[in-house]
């Protein structure tokens, strides 16, 4: 153990991409937050009640069935491949809400929820893959 302890370069890159995937997941969870509660009330006109029920229950959602993706990764692979579809899948739905949420006009607060949960659902399995 000592050995191997002395030999292990900190900097290999499966060692740094976990911790920088999780930086940038923190990130991405609680840099939009602030934006999202300001667009709920300035834009949108939802109340502060509604603004709880919005980002605290329903936007949040996806991280309750974190563990049924898990599950599915590992029950029915993609062209035989177990991780890389899934997080790749979980990328670009995430990307793609906050692109719609960004490009689409004014919306309707059902509109930003769904797309919103899309983009944490999108997180979320892309989270589950990565370890």
């Amino acid at each position: 153990d000592a050995i191997y302890a002395e030999n292990t370069n900190i900097w290999q890159r499966k060692l740094v991409l976990i911790p920088v995937f999780y930086l940038l997941l923190g990130f991405c969870i609680s840099f939009p937050f602030v934006a999202q509660r300001q667009y709920l009330r300035r834009t949108l006109h939802v109340n502060p009640s509604g603004q709880g029920a919005v980002l605290g229950v329903l936007i949040q959602f996806p991280w309750f069935i974190k563990l049924l993706f898990a599950f599915l990764s590992d029950s029915v692979p993609i062209c035989g491949l177990r991780r890389k579809p899934y997080c790749a899948i979980g990328v670009v739905l995430c990307g793609a809400a906050w692109i719609l949420l960004g490009v689409l006009p004014r919306t309707t607060p059902a509109v930003f929820c769904a797309l919103s949960a899309l983009a944490t659902l999108g997180l979320v399995v892309a989270d589950v893959m990565v370890v």
